[in-house]
C-alpha cells in the first residue's frame, strides 16, 4: 500500500511537470514562428527546466518500490520546493506577488 501512495504522488508530479513542459514547448515554438527566434533563456526556463523535472518525476515513479522512503520523500519534496518559484515566474513574474509601495 505504501508503494501505491508513492507512485500516485510521483505520477501527480509527473503530470504537473509534463503539462508545463508541453505548454512551454508550444509557447516557445509559437514565439519562434511569430517573431522568428526564441530567446535561449526562455527556452531553458520554459522547456528545459520542466523537462528535467519531468524526468526526475518519471524516475521516482519507476523506482518508487526500490528507493528508501526517506530518499523518495526528500526528492519529491525538493521537486515541490522548485515548483513554487518556477510557477511564480511562469505565471507572469514574481513582482506581482508583492504589493506596490506608495512612496
Amino acid at each position: 500500500m505504501k508503494n501505491i501512495k508513492r507512485r500516485i504522488s510521483a505520477l501527480a508530479t509527473s503530470l504537473l511537470w509534463g503539462g508545463f513542459t508541453y505548454t512551454g514547448y508550444t509557447l516557445t515554438s509559437a514565439v519562434a514562428l511569430r517573431v522568428g527566434y526564441a530567446n535561449a533563456g526562455q527556452w531553458h526556463y520554459y522547456v528545459d527546466l520542466p523537462l528535467i523535472m519531468l524526468m526526475v518525476s518519471i524516475a521516482l515513479f519507476l523506482l518508487a518500490r526500490r528507493l528508501p522512503v526517506a530518499l523518495f520523500v526528500t526528492i519529491w519534496s525538493l521537486q515541490l520546493l522548485v515548483f513554487v518559484p518556477f510557477f511564480l515566474g511562469y505565471g507572469g513574474g514574481m513582482y506581482r506577488a508583492w504589493p506596490k509601495s506608495k512612496a
